[in-house]
């Protein structure tokens, strides 16, 4: 039961419930699963929708794995030269986007998306949202269940100092 125990106590910090958060495996690991959920989910429920968005400056694991499940399964990454500002995300919300994955903070700039009001416009437009916490959790304030965002990973050995060889979390 410890991956729950310590996924509750993570989720008081991203602004999840008990029970909606677990410990496990790595970011990459984790970001493979929800990704691969939202897209099997997409595609049931909007299969004409064939895009995952993204930012080229999102951290670069995230997007080897957005590239190989889009290669998988048939869809086309695309990637937002942007300077973090919610209009250029809000801009290329079209309604091919079946997924819009993002990180919270960007891990070079720092920049700092509104999840609420993207989650809203992603929703608004007909996508699921994959939010990256890695660079925000235990650094600034979030608010998964507030900002009705659909998926979400983290790590431990960043800000919440779980120290190497923490484990990740994931959040659905």
């Amino acid at each position: 039961a410890l991956p729950q125990k310590v996924g509750d106590k993570i989720a008081r910090l991203i602004g999840a419930a008990p029970g909606e958060v677990v410990a496990t495996d790595s970011t990459s690991v984790n970001l493979f699963k929800v990704l691969s959920a939202a897209l099997t989910i997409a595609a049931q429920d909007a299969p004409s929708r064939k895009v995952v968005l993204s930012e080229r400056s999102n951290f670069p694991t995230d997007l080897y794995i957005a590239e190989a499940l889009c290669k998988e399964r048939g869809y086309t990454l695309r990637l937002m030269d942007n300077d973090g500002s919610q209009p250029q995300v809000l801009a290329e919300l079209a309604s091919d986007v079946a997924v819009l994955m993002l990180t919270h903070v960007n891990y070079r700039t720092g920049a700092m998306h509104n999840m609420a009001a993207i989650t809203a416009a992603a929703h608004a437009a007909g996508a699921l949202t994959v939010w990256d916490l890695a660079h925000s959790a235990g650094a600034v304030p979030v608010e998964l269940n507030g900002s009705e965002a659909d998926f979400a990973v983290g790590c431990g050995y960043k800000y919440l100092n779980g120290g190497p060889g923490a484990p990740a979390f994931v959040w659905a």
